[in-house]
């Protein structure tokens, strides 16, 4: 059974891997996490989305756009 995350986060790594991707080093990622740690792993979070970018500003950016596609914009209560 697999229930809705209850928590997203995006993670940049701001050191550059220019061995894993030369013209895009700045990895990205949009994770969640369904409360559910034996479902995904130790700690519960899971990918959902990731990508390259050529700095770390196109890193958020992208992600920030992933995470909107993905669950829909943030709404200030």
């Amino acid at each position: 059974m697999t229930t809705t995350p209850t928590e997203y986060k995006i993670q940049v790594l701001m050191t550059p891997h220019n061995r894993d991707n030369p013209t895009h080093p700045y990895f990205w990622c949009v994770l969640a996490n369904n409360g559910r740690p034996q479902d995904s792993g130790e700690d519960g979070w899971y990918n959902t989305g990731c990508g390259w970018a050529k700095t770390p500003e196109e890193a958020w950016a992208t992600a920030s756009r992933a995470y909107t596609r993905f669950i829909g914009p943030c709404e200030e209560k």
